[in-house]
């Protein structure tokens, strides 16, 4: 490949040329940059919370719960498994604009850590790592679910077209703000009871990682209308808005699958209700209609507390970038 000069007005998201050298100045996209830098800011490691404590909490909690705690910790370290691997091996690829490689490079990074965290609150709870990792093998459920997600994660594979990429953003929504969510609340839920504390502040930090995940792809959602708008049928659509409804279906019934009819805080009600309400916020967020127009309060509205940094509260689902202090989460 010779080099060659790359204009700004020849840059593009995708199908774009690429000189390998990464020139981000100036810069053509600002919003992922942003997000990059602020990620970067917010910077964490795995080893950062103590979790003494939340072993003696664990161990104080009914075996439903424990239990409940555990097929949720078994499907959310598969997931960032699963999306680590996605952004590396399938997404990245065809990504030719140098501000949204790098920060989906970042994105892969902070998977990562992910993967360690929920391996360091696996083992601090004393839960065997090989059964809680390996659930899927004799739950049927969690089987089908990651079997789904894979497939959805692997959309593009070897035969790439620009309008499956599309496709691939809104599996990318889905992953980042559908899948993740009832599993987060659920330590949340727990930590209500002033139980797990530990735990809870780790699941923080992964929200606040994931809210910024969700906004590169809602950013690279909107750009990428406004640079190939022809890729936006109305089959497309169709398709990205089914792939956040099933997301949303799936996750309902996992969620209630994992309470096992309820445990105290969550009901199947709750979970059914906060789950559609937020894929209704995650494709609002690119300009979508509701998947579930009856669906307009959240049961779960109160966790939005352990979304506010400093006592600001991020917005999840919009792609802005707000700034904070640079300093720790905190209670």
């Amino acid at each position: 490949m010779s080099l060659e000069f790359i204009s700004l007005d020849d840059r593009k998201i995708i199908d774009g040329p690429d000189d390998k050298l990464m020139q981000i100045s100036p810069a053509k996209y600002r919003m992922p940059l942003e997000i990059m830098e602020k990620s970067m800011r917010d910077s964490w490691f795995h080893w950062d919370v103590q979790l003494v404590d939340d072993l003696r909490d664990f161990r104080s909690l009914d075996s439903k719960t424990q239990r409940t705690i555990q097929m949720d910790l078994g499907f959310l370290s598969n997931l960032d498994g699963i999306q680590l691997n996605t952004l590396a091996n399938s997404i990245g690829r065809y990504i030719t604009a140098p501000e949204y490689r790098m920060a989906l490079v970042r994105q892969t990074y902070e998977e990562e850590i992910h993967v360690l965290t929920y391996d360091r609150m696996i083992t601090s709870l004393d839960m065997d790592p090989i059964e809680t990792y390996n659930l899927f093998l004799t739950d049927e459920l969690l089987r089908a679910k990651n079997e789904h997600i894979i497939k959805m994660a692997e959309l593009l594979g070897d035969d790439y077209s620009s309008e499956n990429f599309v496709r691939a953003i809104a599996a990318n929504q889905a992953l980042e703000g559908v899948y993740f969510q009832m599993g987060f609340k659920v330590f949340y839920v727990i930590h209500k009871r002033g139980k797990m504390g530990g735990s809870a502040q780790n699941i923080r930090y992964i929200q606040r990682d994931e809210a910024s995940h969700l906004r590169i792809f809602n950013s690279m959602w909107h750009d990428l209308r406004k640079e190939r708008p022809e890729l936006f049928t109305t089959e497309v659509l169709k398709d990205c808005r089914e792939a956040i409804k099933q997301a949303a279906l799936m996750e309902v019934q996992w969620g209630q699958h994992i309470i096992q009819g309820g445990i105290l805080g969550l009901t199947n009600e709750i979970v059914e209700g906060g789950v559609k309400f937020n894929a209704n916020q995650v494709v609002r967020a690119v300009g979508l209609e509701p998947v579930f127009p009856e669906a307009t309060k959240d049961p779960l509205a109160w966790t939005d507390t352990y979304l506010r940094e400093h006592g600001i509260e991020t917005n999840f689902f919009e792609q802005k970038v707000l700034d904070y202090e640079d300093k720790p989460l905190e209670w």
